[in-house]
């Protein structure tokens, strides 16, 4: 079931998982997740679609969003709309880097940004 996953994203996201060490991590968190059950994945996707509590108009502070320009599975759409609606927000898109790649080969670019 990973291997057909696996061969439906970015060749970048798909390098990704060549590494063993990478793809145990995937699979351990994976794992980690569903540990107690479906509660935990299945709130974490109930609070995707509803109020967070706060408007995003009102945050005060530097805001950096970082995406990846072949994220197969966070659409751009959504990090678009957080730069548009809180003030000041930074998108940062990286080309060529897929859902997975991104920290793995831009870590000490986006800690550099933040310190």
């Amino acid at each position: 079931m990973m291997s057909q996953m696996v061969k439906s994203l970015p060749e970048v996201d798909q390098a990704f998982f060549k590494d063993v060490e990478q793809r145990k991590a995937i699979i351990d968190s994976t794992i980690e997740a569903f540990r107690n059950g479906i509660a935990g994945p299945s709130d974490e996707m109930k609070l995707l679609f509803k109020p967070w509590g706060f408007e995003l108009e009102k945050i005060k502070y530097p805001i950096q969003i970082w995406h990846r320009s072949l994220d197969s599975q966070s659409p751009i759409s959504h990090a678009k709309v957080y730069e548009n609606t809180i003030p000041g927000a930074k998108l940062n898109l990286i080309e060529n880097e897929g859902h997975h790649s991104l920290l793995r080969n831009n870590i000490k670019s986006i800690l550099k940004s933040i310190v």
